[in-house]
């Protein structure tokens, strides 16, 4: 059903479980779930969620994705170099 479109959807999909968001609009936490199937584009290892700078971080190759309004952008060009 995740996959299906929905013409009434403003969004173009129906899909609970995407629909309630990755991300509350309430506070800035990660949805566990959403995590645990991210994976950092250049090298597929676990991303951890930083709150407080609302980014991705892949320890393995030391690079913050940022997301905003709950997307986030994994283009591996949109990877910063952590210090």
């Amino acid at each position: 059903p995740c996959l299906e479109t929905d013409a009434a959807s403003p969004e173009g999909y129906l899909c609970p479980q995407w629909e309630k968001s990755v991300m509350s609009k309430e506070s800035p936490s990660m949805d566990p779930t959403f995590l645990e199937i991210l994976a950092c584009p250049v090298c597929k290892e676990s991303l951890r969620w930083d709150e407080e700078a609302s980014e991705l971080i892949c320890e393995a190759c030391r690079k913050a994705y940022p997301v905003e309004g709950g997307i986030p952008d994994l283009l591996p060009e949109s990877g910063k170099e952590l210090d």
